[in-house]
């Protein structure tokens, strides 16, 4: 039964596994199966070389071409070199596909070799020619190397008439399924380090991990990045033994086909009794390893022999097998050939670690978009003579990228105004609203014309015949650019406690008090430079001239509202909380936004707290106002105007009020839960759930019952 289970259980895995594209990282796409027949006349999706209908790399006339003459069709039809498209340039190609041999932004048909890049144009994009002067004793010319802009200045170059053999072998390395596969390593002592390129680790599957090794070629050139490393077991082509194990530093390309040129067939003749490292030592071929002075040492034997032949480089005897090394006559012109490798640290990072031998390892400073707008907080806000704090506002991108908003914010206004006239009681709400907004001082009319505009509307909810009308401001609005204020401004941190903390937290205290800071937002200022950013239109009639105002302060409605508000309490706890000793933590911890909720388990010291929390607040510019309190004594000392006598205008709490979203009691000093019943005599499983989800309990007490 357990094999039945496990076999049907790999053949649904198997068959829900979703289809991977290659060279795509971590990126895994589904793909859904759609069949579809049409039929047209049309040539699209033809072919552009023979006008059959299949693929540009799919047709014969251009798959039987060179490289070099495929490079040609490919410019003449003016396709894309990345994916032979001809519905875009190349410079705008969103492919991620890149050539298979060399890992550079071009198709794998394009691909030319060293010997063809010498001799023609190569296609990849952003090609870069650099001349390098390097002395030689047999150098009759200033060698020419030939790299593109991601490729990697591996190493140096020199040219001579004469050809330099350097030792090649294959070598066998295990994939990810454990089987050994052949790679074709170079062998030079004058490399540190030893190397594996890019596409053999992908083509092996192997496992990469990061690495911060530097590495220099000639005259100290500079590796831009490397692609990490990896530890490997190598095994000769030839034996089982021996293994050798090494750690390559991973790179995108190691060198040019190795040997340069093909060699002399008399190099073979003469060594052809010999068991050969790498076979086909003398045709050009391309190098997936390089061998350096850190696994040299154990691919000699405990005698080593050479031989020497005149005219003909001389055979090394090693465990792989014979390498073949040394000078060799040639009459064609030698390509550029590659020189030796050092890694060498930077000289900052070795006074680093001078200076960090005997230090403790610092704590890394978090560089987060929270981060910034803390920073940006500290930075720019102040206070004025009589307390107030004084604020910017937060960009996180230039605000030189807003378009034009003004004709956006003139038609919402007159969309509002039309609303507004076929309600004269939220009309009239409307304009005390603002009245009282200009009156305050909170916002002014100004000449001089805004960077952005902010559109506005009304926020109303009835409770029979009251009503309780709140204008909101959309800074989400989005101007001619695209682009809206909220789209630049930080977000900021979650700064307000939790709910339920809070509520538990104050059931601590024998007698606790609340009190809701007014207006809190609009007693936070703004800089005058960033006013520019808040304009308005307002008029109270439709007969008056349409005005333009700025607000002057902490808007409702911006994204970065909520984070300076709350910062702002905290800041002043930091600056004043000295002053008054009982207030500790009371801004910080035991305040929702604007609703304070705390207090204390004697009437004296409760009392004590309500005087210096109003005295502290009032330095920063606030007023507490709808107090509410199962303590007398401190409720006398609260005018009756500035009491909660009932928040929530409902009939059923009359001796209530309403904290932080529950029903509160202060004489019975209980907690309260109002729902409607379900109206319908059937009682259905989606009415209860209705009724339930009505519900609000962040304390959880009602679960027992309701789960």
């Amino acid at each position: 039964m357990l094999a039945d289970f496990v076999q049907i259980r790999c053949q649904v895995l198997q068959n829900s596994n979703p289809v991977s594209r290659p060279n795509e990282g971590h990126k895994t796409q589904f793909k859904s199966k759609v069949s579809l027949t049409t039929s047209s006349n049309s040539q699209a999706g033809s072919c552009v070389i023979c006008k059959a209908r299949h693929a540009v790399y799919q047709c014969p006339k251009f798959t039987q071409q060179n490289a070099k003459q495929r490079f040609r069709l490919v410019k003449s039809n003016r396709l894309c070199t990345n994916c032979l498209s001809a519905s875009h340039k190349t410079s705008e190609c969103e492919s991620t596909y890149t050539c298979r041999h060399c890992a550079l932004k071009h198709h794998s048909l394009l691909h030319l070799d060293a010997t063809q890049r010498q001799k023609g144009s190569c296609p990849p994009n952003n090609s870069i020619s650099t001349n390098q002067s390097t002395s030689t004793s047999s150098a009759t010319s200033a060698p020419t190397v030939s790299n593109t802009v991601d490729s990697v200045p591996f190493v140096g170059t020199s040219s001579s008439k004469t050809n330099v053999v350097l030792g090649t072998a294959i070598i066998r390395i295990r994939d990810n399924c454990g089987q050994l596969s052949p790679v074709r390593a170079l062998i030079d002592t004058g490399s540190q380090i030893s190397v594996i390129t890019t596409a053999c680790v992908s083509r092996l599957g192997i496992k990469r991990r990061y690495c911060k090794t530097v590495v220099a070629g000639l005259s100290q050139t500079s590796v831009s990045t490397t692609k990490g490393s990896t530890n490997r077991t190598l095994v000769p082509c030839n034996s089982t033994s021996p293994e050798i194990y090494c750690e390559p530093v991973i790179l995108s390309r190691i060198t040019g086909p190795m040997p340069n040129v093909l060699l002399p067939s008399n190099i073979r003749t003469t060594y052809s009794h010999l068991t050969l490292a790498d076979p086909h030592f003398d045709v050009p071929g391309h190098i997936d390893f390089l061998l350096g002075a850190d696994i040299y040492p154990y691919i000699l034997g405990q005698s080593c022999q050479v031989l020497h032949t005149s005219n003909c480089p001389s055979a090394f005897e090693t465990r792989l097998g014979w390498i073949i090394v040394g000078q060799s006559s040639a009459d064609s012109r030698i390509p550029p050939v590659p020189l030796l490798l050092t890694p060498e640290p930077s000289i900052d990072h070795l006074i680093q670690q001078f200076w960090a031998v005997e230090e403790p390892v610092p704590t890394n400073s978090t560089f987060t978009t929270d981060q910034l707008c803390e920073d940006h907080f500290i930075r720019t806000t102040t206070r004025d003579s009589t307390g107030r704090y004084s604020l910017a506002l937060p960009f996180s991108i230039d605000p030189s990228c807003l378009g034009d908003s003004r004709d956006m914010a003139i038609s919402r206004f007159y969309n509002l105004e039309r609303k507004l006239l076929k309600d004269p009681q939220v009309y009239e709400h409307y304009r005390l609203f603002m009245l009282e907004y200009e009156n305050l001082g909170h916002m002014k009319m100004c000449s001089k014309p805004g960077k952005y505009y902010v559109p506005h509307h009304a926020v109303v909810k009835r409770y029979g015949p009251k009503m309780k009308l709140r204008v909101v401001f959309d800074a989400s609005a989005k101007s001619s650019s695209g682009k809206s204020l909220n789209d630049l401004l930080h977000v900021g941190p979650k700064l307000q406690t939790d709910i339920t903390e809070l509520l538990h937290r104050s059931r601590f205290n024998q007698y606790i008090f609340t009190a809701d800071i007014c207006k809190m937002y609009r007693q936070i200022r703004i800089h005058t430079e960033d006013c520019q950013y808040q304009h308005i239109f307002w008029r109270a009639t439709p007969q008056e001239p349409l005005r333009d105002y700025e607000l002057t302060t902490i808007t409702y409605g911006l994204t970065s509202s909520p984070f300076q508000a709350i910062r702002v309490l905290h800041e002043l706890e930091q600056n004043d909380g000295h002053l008054y000793p009982t207030t500790s933590n009371v801004l910080s911890t035991q305040t929702y936004v604007d609703d304070i909720l705390t207090g204390r388990n004697t009437v004296k010291d409760l009392l004590e707290l309500q005087d210096e929390i109003t005295e502290m607040l009032g330095r920063g510019g606030f007023e507490l106002k709808k107090w509410s309190s199962n303590c007398k004594e401190l409720l006398s000392k609260v005018l009756n105007e500035d009491q909660a006598n009932s928040l929530s205008f409902d009939p059923k709490d009359d001796a209530g009020v309403r904290i932080l979203g529950l029903h509160w009691n202060p004489a019975a000093d209980t907690f309260t839960y109002h729902t409607s019943s379900i109206i319908s005599n059937i009682h259905t499983k989606r009415s209860v759930l209705s009724t339930i989800a009505k519900l609000y309990d962040p304390l959880g007490a009602l679960a027992p019952i309701i789960f």
